[in-house]
């Protein structure tokens, strides 16, 4: 079964008290794996709940600080012992004053990280998520929680094939990651890893292509998020965020040969 990019926000109050200098380190997973994080010898990742894949630690003391993450199949033993897992990344990373250290571990398991102070006009603040809400409004994005409305199908005509599109509050966090991110090239290789994962709305994958200025990141993305679009009969609505009629046309003999 294809596993649920969920990117629940779980977010850990690394130090007792904030300080306006204090930074913020973010983790997101987007491999197969379960992840366990240390911070100066302390982990801080959810112990309860294996969806969670974005981890947050809203403030961070500006300085040094050793960061590590293990990973872990999802398949294996709830306990954590740190023997039982594989070191992926080991890093001291200086944390600078109101910077944003975000950490990827993509889909191959790879880890990449970059930074962004928090002042940059770009940057977008993510700590406002709240994980309780998400989960009440979409039961169905945690398989072990049943469904409150198990005879109520939200998409009727996607004849039962796909799964429930990423809700708002994933999706928002998802759009959030991207529009921190400097490069269009990252942007497009994070989206897709989240594509794979994940299934969507006509009207979110045009949502994605809004974040990007040019075409060709436009249409590459458009084509690649079409098989994992729940109403794909709704996708005419991403032809008015293209600048050029060569792409709608590319589009659209793309959507008539799929198959």
């Amino acid at each position: 079964m294809k596993k649920i990019f969920t990117l629940a926000l779980l977010v850990i109050t690394y130090t007792t008290f904030a300080h306006p200098n204090d930074g913020k380190v973010s983790v997101t997973n987007l491999s197969s794996n379960r992840i366990i994080v240390e911070v100066d010898g302390k982990q801080v990742s959810n112990r309860a709940n294996d969806g969670d894949d974005f981890l947050l630690i809203p403030a961070v003391s500006a300085g040094f600080h050793a960061i590590k993450v293990y990973a872990a199949p999802i398949k294996s033993s709830v306990s954590y012992g740190i023997k039982k897992q594989t070191l992926i990344f080991q890093k001291n990373m200086n944390v600078r004053p109101q910077y944003h250290i975000d950490i990827v571990i993509n889909r191959f398991g790879r880890v990449l990280f970059d930074e962004l102070s928090m002042k940059d006009p770009n940057y977008v603040n993510t700590d406002n998520y709240d994980q309780n809400n998400d989960r009440d409004r979409y039961p169905g994005r945690n398989p072990d929680r049943p469904d409150r409305n198990p005879g109520r199908d939200p998409y009727p005509d996607n004849d039962n094939r796909y799964g429930r599109p990423m809700s708002d509050q994933s999706f928002a966090a998802l759009k959030a990651t991207l529009t921190n991110e400097r490069f269009d090239n990252s942007r497009v290789t994070i989206a897709k890893q989240v594509i794979d994962q994940n299934y969507f709305t006509a009207d979110q994958v045009k949502q994605l292509l809004q974040m990007y200025s040019f075409d060709n990141y436009k249409l590459d993305l458009a084509k690649y998020a079409y098989k994992n679009t729940v109403n794909k009969q709704d996708y005419f609505i991403l032809y008015e965020v293209f600048s050029f009629s060569s792409s709608k046309d590319d589009l659209a003999n793309f959507i008539r040969q799929f198959k």
